[in-house]
């Protein structure tokens, strides 16, 4: 009797760590999308941003890229603190194709609005949707990012 009872106990036991595995997997692999995305798009390299985004999404980093002036660079490379980032929540959609992703930025420089100065700002927190084409994650844009803290505060 033990000897057919240590084999299901094996195969259920495998089965448990393979299916927490592959959602642990999936979480991390879009964190690190995501906060690679985060901070190359918060230190204004968007050439670099853009390969986490998917192609319609290029024309926002190209938008915000044509935004930056020289001036606003030199206040960038004169910051103090470093950006850091840190995920906050991860869903999903039901059929597991899309994923929406919470995420706080901390020390970082806000491009204001067209002929503003950029403003350093503490923190932020950011909403960002991904969805999966074929194995990867990409982050969909569908305007410039928004930090939703400023909105509802």
């Amino acid at each position: 009797m033990k000897k057919i009872i240590v084999p299901f106990i094996i195969i259920g036991v495998t089965s448990l760590i393979a299916s927490c595995h592959t959602t642990v997997s999936e979480d991390e692999c879009i964190s690190e999308r995501v906060d690679s995305f985060a901070t190359y798009y918060f230190n204004w390299q968007y050439d670099k941003a853009a390969a986490y985004c998917t192609p319609p999404s290029i024309k926002w980093l190209e938008f915000a890229a044509s935004q930056v002036r020289e001036g606003d660079v030199e206040q960038l490379k004169a910051k103090e603190s470093q950006l850091t980032t840190e995920i906050i929540s991860i869903d999903y959609s039901p059929d597991e194709r899309q994923a929406y992703v919470k995420q706080r930025v901390s020390n970082y420089m806000e491009a204001r609005g067209f002929g503003e100065p950029p403003a350093e700002c503490e923190e932020g927190i950011y909403e960002w949707t991904l969805v999966k084409d074929k194995r990867a994650w990409l982050i969909r844009m569908e305007a410039l990012p928004r930090n939703e803290k400023q909105n509802h505060d």
